[in-house]
């Protein structure tokens, strides 16, 4: 899940209020694309740190690239600021959900699947 364009890395919205997109998993949600291979859940009523579900290479990584034009900026949970955005990438997959989130933290924001989406280190499901 990677942005296509990224619109600001500094002044960030710090926090606020999103959708995001999970996995179900068993009886369980991980995060979608940014979930590791044990399948470690979500825990709910609680503030979670994206580095507790980086996998493999990207473990001691602090930016990520966008493909085609090599900007970097900082990995962290995609947060769409509408329900629609996060909808649109759910994609009719019948084993996604989507989550009203709070979030903060945010470290860059720009656009993914035509919406806008918030980079945050921390979300609260």
């Amino acid at each position: 899940m990677c942005l296509s364009v990224v619109f600001q890395k500094e002044k960030i919205i710090e926090s606020g209020v999103g959708y995001k997109v999970f996995k179900k998993y068993n009886r369980d949600i991980i995060p979608m694309y940014f979930y590791r291979y044990d399948h470690k859940r979500i825990i709910l009523k609680k503030w979670i740190n994206e580095l507790e579900y980086r996998q493999g290479a990207h473990g001691g990584s602090r930016k990520k690239f966008i493909r085609d034009i090599q900007e970097a900026y900082p990995y962290g949970f995609h947060i769409f600021l509408t329900r629609y955005g996060a909808y649109k990438l759910r994609n009719g997959e019948c084993d996604i959900t989507v989550k009203k989130i709070k979030f903060r933290k945010g470290c860059a924001i720009g656009k993914q699947s035509g919406c806008v989406v918030v980079v945050a280190k921390e979300i609260f499901v």
